[in-house]
């Protein structure tokens, strides 16, 4: 089965500052990512703030423009759109970002929200669009009445719901979920998720899920792609690099994550204090010529500052971009 979506090898850039003096310098936001996405997968990306995971949710859905590489919906290239983006396109790739409250407007009541995207891609009668309408609500465990109610009137949690509704009111076949639970409390944060894995199940989309939590992008994800600096440092099962990380950096951003067992608090007691110690003592290298993580890796010698690592396999399933695996 061909896979939903490609991104090949996808560069992004930014001027590097304005006028002259920068000498037409460019920051590279992105670089040469690759990952794919199955129908009815859920892919993660996870990292730090910075490292290019919503950049390149942004490049899917067309906000940002790619510098070279490639994105593939379904075999058709959508860096090749042009200036206009196809309607077609608009409806099956849609996003839920990570604060509801700026992404509904909040002059309109929930059903006019909802009954915008249901006119534009699937134009109806009015009593059409109502029933749509609770459908969609429905769906995401809101009651009908919620159509009268302004988004101010509404919780997080529900306003999430909403924002869900709005997504799918264009029946996707790929929903970009950028920080999608990271501005909920941990009681809702739960609730949203199982929400995102029902829908799922029920309608067979797919999710491209973005976050700097790696225990959440587990609990979603199927597959993830681990980034730093703009670069993908790992991929693989998401079990198998949450419970066994082969790159420095994911052994890093592990060692950030609270563990609920006692015992194995105090067995990775002193792991995690090394490593916050090396974090905290210094920040990456935005060079193009090597790892990004030497200055910051306890394990970097002097081939780190000479060439990036290739991504190679480690085992069956896995790969990682490391010199201590090339």
């Amino acid at each position: 089965m061909s896979n939903l979506l490609d991104v090949q090898d996808l560069t992004i850039d930014y001027p590097a500052g304005g006028g002259a003096m920068w000498g037409g310098k460019r920051f590279v936001a992105v670089r040469e990512a690759s990952f794919s996405i199955g129908q009815g997968e859920t892919f993660g990306l996870v990292g730090e703030s910075g490292s290019g995971k919503t950049t390149i949710g942004r490049a899917i859905l067309r906000l940002e423009k790619a510098a070279a590489g490639q994105i593939f919906f379904e075999g058709r290239s959508v860096t090749d759109f042009g200036r206009t983006t196809p309607l077609s396109y608009r409806r099956d790739v849609q996003i839920v970002f990570q604060d509801p409250s700026s992404s509904l407007n909040p002059r309109h009541r929930v059903g006019k929200i909802l009954d915008q995207v249901i006119a534009r891609h699937e134009p109806r009668p009015a009593k059409d669009r109502v029933r749509l309408r609770d459908e969609l609500l429905e769906k995401v465990q809101l009651a009908p009445y919620h159509a009268t109610r302004f988004p101010a009137e509404l919780s997080g949690g529900q306003k999430q719901r909403v924002a869900i509704a709005h997504a799918l009111a264009s029946k996707p076949r790929l929903v970009v979920c950028d920080e999608a639970v990271s501005a909920l409390d941990v009681s809702t944060q739960g609730q949203i998720l199982n929400l995102l894995r029902e829908l799922q199940d029920k309608l067979g989309i797919s999710y491209l899920f973005i976050s700097h939590d790696l225990s959440v992008v587990r609990h979603m994800s199927r597959r993830i792609a681990v980034m730093y600096l703009g670069r993908i440092v790992e991929t693989g099962d998401a079990n198998a690099v949450y419970t066994d990380p082969q790159h420095p950096y994911t052994k890093m951003l592990l060692a950030s994550v609270l563990l609920p067992h006692p015992g194995e608090r105090d067995r990775k007691r002193q792991e995690r204090l090394q490593l916050r110690a090396q974090a905290n003592a210094s920040t990456g290298s935005l060079s193009a010529t090597g790892c990004p993580f030497r200055s910051r890796c306890p394990s970097a010698h002097s081939r780190c500052a000479e060439t990036m690592p290739p991504m190679v396999a480690v085992g069956t399933q896995r790969k990682v971009a490391c010199h201590l695996y090339s």
